[in-house]
């Protein structure tokens, strides 16, 4: 039989109960009926664990299962001295209470002053709670991959060279502080877009999903992100559980850039860590891997340019000995020219005299000959007419002989334009370059360099020297 209140004898005046002892008369009958441990099922809301006391505070909920459709409540207090060993066992078996979690607790009863009902925790149901965040785990991922997002992020292309992050973490936790450390060493320029988080707690995944989001709007709005990591220090495996989290999973996945993780731990995976980009056993080795992508991407660089400048070189090579032996060519020809003119002047100066003293000799004969046949103007006039030829055979002489340089000169400028374009100058200012050995002789290709030669590199303006590190593969 129920225990029902004694409310005095029948008939007579109606009982009035003060309102300890109502509370008295309720805590009676509530005595036999939770006379020992009572166990209780339902979702954990509102988690708060005191800081002052460490009592640990919350609600247990039965959805849609109090009167007129309201959800059914209960207010439940684990104490501090309780709470610890519980936390402890939670931790053992890599569980953590947290919002939304259906647990099994075991208890009993308390009524307040305040007639408020309290259902004092004594222990909770870990294989019952392990089980149920497995399967909530492993309903989530068959969620996202019929949603088609368990591989989104995978999918997305790496930048060749990673140089701006975005952060997600706590600023002044170790773990922040290793992953900067890690960066500026580096030597790189990195930068860093900071969206602080709460990484632990029950805070902690909506806080991660909101640092998410910000990065994403940041990224959309012109930050232009190259990849977003998400990192937390060493702790237990149930410290990580936000990683877990649904609204966690969901803000990564709708990352628009790569997302690599960091968050502390080599046993197993977060959700997370199985949607993310690649992931990392903590924020110092996810910063390595980062400067090792970028240490490559630089060694890639260089050897294109190592590449570059060795067609450059050869091209260069080649254009200057073409050069040179357009250069002699002329040369030769335009002095061979000039000779063979030169000849041809003289041997018709030495003509054209030859005439001329001829036609004198002649003139002469004839003036001697005939001297009282020939008046003196006549004589004067065969003179004269002989001079004019001798000055007619010269200006023809020299007109060739212009004309004859002329063309020459005309010849050597033409090939002058050609081999300007050829120049080794001009092919520097379109961006190539010269290396030669230290000693002078020029490097036409790879293989003919050893770890350790010395390399000096010419450019349109000025020199550079260099040492080769590896040998070309």
């Amino acid at each position: 039989m129920r225990p029902e209140l004694d409310l005095g004898p029948e008939p007579g005046p109606e009982p009035t109960l003060t309102v300890g002892e109502l509370h008295a008369a309720v805590r009676r009958i509530l005595a036999p009926r939770f006379n020992r441990r009572a166990w209780v099922r339902g979702e954990v809301r509102d988690l708060n664990e005191h800081g002052r006391s460490g009592h640990l505070y919350f609600t247990l909920c039965e959805p849609g299962r109090g009167r007129r459709g309201r959800d059914a409540t209960l207010r439940a207090a684990c104490w501090s001295t309780t709470w610890t060993a519980v936390r402890r066992s939670l931790r053992r078996a890599g569980v953590a209470l947290a919002d939304g979690n259906e647990v099994r607790v075991g208890g009993r009863i308390e009524l307040n002053d305040s007639a408020q009902l309290t259902f004092v925790v004594e222990v909770v149901d870990v294989d019952a709670l392990v089980g149920r965040l497995a399967r909530a785990r492993a309903e989530l991922c068959t969620a996202l991959r019929e949603e088609g997002l368990w591989d989104a992020n995978r999918s997305l292309p790496l930048s060749p060279l990673p140089l701006r992050i975005g952060l997600v973490g706590a600023p002044g936790s170790q773990g922040f502080a290793d992953f900067r450390g890690a960066l500026e060493a580096s030597g790189f320029g990195f930068s860093v877009t900071v969206a602080p988080a709460v990484v632990q707690g029950p805070q902690a995944p909506a806080s991660i999903a909101s640092a998410f989001r910000a990065l994403r709007v940041a990224h959309e709005r012109g930050v232009g992100l190259d990849l977003v990591v998400a990192i937390r220090g060493g702790g237990s495996k149930s410290d990580l559980a936000p990683f877990d989290s649904e609204i966690v999973a969901r803000a990564l996945a709708a990352s628009p850039v790569p997302v690599w993780t960091g968050v502390g731990h080599t046993d197993d995976r977060s959700v997370a860590d199985e949607l993310a980009h690649h992931c990392f056993p903590t924020p110092t080795a996810l910063a390595h891997g980062l400067v090792t992508v970028v240490s490559e991407a630089d060694a890639a660089v260089a050897a294109r340019a190592r590449r570059v400048t060795r067609a450059a070189h050869g091209l260069l090579s080649a254009a200057r000995d073409t050069v040179g032996a357009h250069q002699r060519h002329l040369r030769s020809t335009g002095r061979a020219a000039v000779r063979a003119e030169h000849r041809r002047v003289v041997h018709e100066s030495l003509r054209v005299e030859q005439a001329a003293r001829a036609a004198l000799v002649r003139a002469d004969a004839g003036v001697g000959a005939r001297t009282a046949a020939l008046a003196p103007s006549r004589v004067l006039a065969a003179l004269g007419r002989a001079d004019a030829r001798v000055a007619s055979q010269a200006l023809a002489v020299r007109n060739r002989s212009r004309a004859a340089l002329r063309m020459a000169g005309s010849e050597v400028e033409r090939r002058r334009v050609a081999l300007a374009g050829l120049d080794p100058k001009r092919i520097l200012e379109l961006g190539y370059s010269l290396t030669r050995r230290d000693d002078g002789a020029l490097v036409r290709e790879a293989s003919a360099l050893r770890p350790g030669d010395t390399l000096v590199t010419q450019f349109a303006r000025g020199t550079t020297r260099s040492r080769v590190v590896e040998e070309s593969t």
